[in-house]
């Protein structure tokens, strides 16, 4: 039910604060809720949602660290499109000589 009603005060361009006293959250939640799940222009309800159950489901074995990891590690291979990967950035070991 917030989610729904966040999703209508952002479509009426209602303020994090005005959405956060008509929910009784602070407007801090309503942000960080809104810019976790695609921002202003693109916060949907039904995908937050189905992203919350995602992480408090049981039966998933995803954590919600290991979940935001594979979001971060998403959006590194969008922005480098592949071209870099962890051995890019990886310091080889170098036996100490005798």
């Amino acid at each position: 039910m917030e989610r729904e009603m966040i999703a209508l005060g952002v479509k009426k361009r209602m303020s994090y604060r005005e959405i956060g006293d008509s929910i009784g959250q602070d407007h801090s939640v309503v942000f960080r809720e809104i810019e976790r799940n695609g921002g202003p222009g693109n916060y949907w309800a039904l995908r937050a949602q189905r992203w919350a159950d995602q992480l408090t489901n049981p039966g998933n074995r995803a954590t919600a660290r290991g979940a935001a990891h594979s979001r971060a590690a998403l959006l590194v291979n969008r922005t480098f499109r592949g071209a870099y990967n962890a051995g890019t950035f990886a310091t080889p070991r170098v036996a100490p000589s005798r």
